[in-house]
């Protein structure tokens, strides 16, 4: 310690504490317990990608979001195992529920909770993710099993649920970014919802696309835009007001 430093504390014993108040760690209590399940999400999303990109029959599942109608028959030997699509919404759904709760706003207080408040928070919030992804895919369900050809559903659920999982899973990068950089949480949400805006907008070319028929009738796109655009995004907004108002 230098002799400046020595006469600073004799002179004025109240600087000791002073001093280790500035070195006080302001990390939330959970900090430790939100990185370690940052890195089993990341392990879990490149296990996902492998089983995506490994061969199985004559092709691979990530060919499923670009494959044409056609290819209908060889869907099942190129399906992903049910294990897959498992775990694949499982880790989407704590993912989603985690960024939501690191992206509301500092007056909600999530930042002053314990380690069993705030995973008690993610999980409230993952309720809220999954009752949203359920009236989503009953849309999405209700408008298929309508208005499209059986043969063609097939397809359709493949893409549905392995582009959700994709999209899902881009949503790692604001979710490391809120972790290890200064961005504001406006900015992250300003990124995330625009990936969310992309992922909408491929899932509606991907249905199209399919179901071709589609194209020719403007009232069956007017049916999908209220049923499973507008609908699920009305809903999702007014439970992000609950929550902020929170």
């Amino acid at each position: 310690m230098s002799s400046l430093s020595v006469e600073t504390h004799s002179a004025w014993p109240a600087f000791d504490g002073y001093e280790a108040a500035q070195y006080v760690d302001s990390a939330p209590e959970y900090t430790d317990t939100l990185l370690a399940m940052t890195l089993v999400l990341v392990a879990l999303s490149l296990l996902l990608y492998h089983m995506l990109l490994k061969p199985r029959g004559r092709g691979r599942a990530m060919l499923l979001l670009t494959a044409p109608p056609r290819a209908i028959p060889r869907v099942r030997e190129m399906l992903p195992s049910v294990g897959f699509f498992v775990m694949g919404l499982l880790e989407s759904l704590l993912l989603v529920a985690l960024l939501v709760t690191l992206l509301l706003p500092e007056t909600s207080g999530v930042a002053s909770l314990s380690v069993t408040g705030f995973w008690l928070s993610v999980g409230r919030v993952s309720l809220w993710v999954a009752l949203l992804f359920v009236i989503a895919t009953v849309a999405q369900a209700w408008m298929v099993y309508t208005f499209c050809h059986s043969d063609q559903i097939s397809l359709w659920w493949a893409d549905y649920l392995i582009l959700m999982i994709v999209a899902a899973n881009t949503l790692l990068l604001p979710l490391l970014l809120r972790l290890f950089t200064p961005l504001s949480a406006t900015t992250l949400v300003i990124l995330s919802g625009g990936l969310y805006v992309v992922y909408r907008i491929l899932l509606c070319y991907r249905e199209i696309q399919i179901f071709s028929h589609l194209r020719r009738y403007p009232l069956h796109i007017i049916l999908y835009l209220c049923a499973c655009e507008i609908g699920p995004l009305l809903f999702g907004l007014k439970v992000a007001s609950l929550s902020v108002n929170q």
